[in-house]
């Protein structure tokens, strides 16, 4: 055999095993296993789960980011709202009035910040926003893809998706949301942008709601 015809070969492994692996991390991003579509809902219907979630009244969440090794969680209990980075409370907001307080530590000394915020409530469950499907103002052009319902940790949840407006006939990006569909509350939310059927970007933000765990002391 030839060292050019090896080299072709060579070449020609490589690029299927690239291939394959592109195809595979596809498959593992995006894969949902089977969704029921047979309750179809619409934008609409899913703006008014999402507002029912604004309100429920007893649950927990944390973030996937840290800082350093510290796990921000935020706590609601009846409309009242706090966050905090490891055990030191940073904000908190009372939702039925838009007062909320900020917290720093400057020199071992606890410094606060009074404001207030009418808007508070405003496509937000608790500081985590859902306006690119609530607004239509602003967000009028994205398109309300419904995906369908499935079970996941013990619970129905349904998945969504608002796509951007495309560009070109290349580049996608969108934001993809799975919410409960007792409460309505966001569990989880996937930030992408592929070029082809290439994912480029892809960012998935876990809520890890704990529900009905909060008491009066947090």
């Amino acid at each position: 055999m030839s060292k050019i015809k090896k080299i072709l070969i060579t070449i020609l492994v490589v690029l299927t095993i690239f291939i394959i692996l592109i195809l595979l991390r596809e498959f593992i991003l995006w894969n949902t296993g089977k969704l029921d579509t047979s309750n179809k809902m619409s934008r609409d219907e899913m703006i008014a789960l999402l507002d029912k979630g604004a309100t429920y009244p007893n649950y927990s969440y944390s973030s996937d980011v840290n800082y350093g090794e510290i796990r921000t969680k935020t706590i609601v209990k009846d409309n009242k709202v706090s966050t905090y980075i490891g055990s030191e409370l940073t904000k908190s907001s009372d939702y039925s009035t838009g007062d909320t307080t900020d917290y720093w530590n400057i020199d071992g000394n606890t410094v606060e910040g009074k404001y207030n915020n009418p808007e508070i409530n405003k496509y937000n469950q608790h500081l985590y926003d859902y306006s690119v499907v609530a607004d239509y103002e602003h967000f009028g052009k994205e398109e309300y893809e419904y995906l369908g319902e499935k079970e996941e940790n013990g619970r129905q949840v349904i998945l969504f998706q608002m796509n951007a407006p495309k560009e070109d006939d290349f580049n996608s990006a969108g934001v993809r949301f799975v919410v409960d569909k007792e409460t309505g509350l966001l569990l989880r939310r996937i930030d992408f942008w592929k070029y082809l059927f290439i994912t480029l970007y892809y960012n998935n933000n876990n809520r890890n709601v704990e529900f009905d765990v909060a008491t009066d002391s947090d």
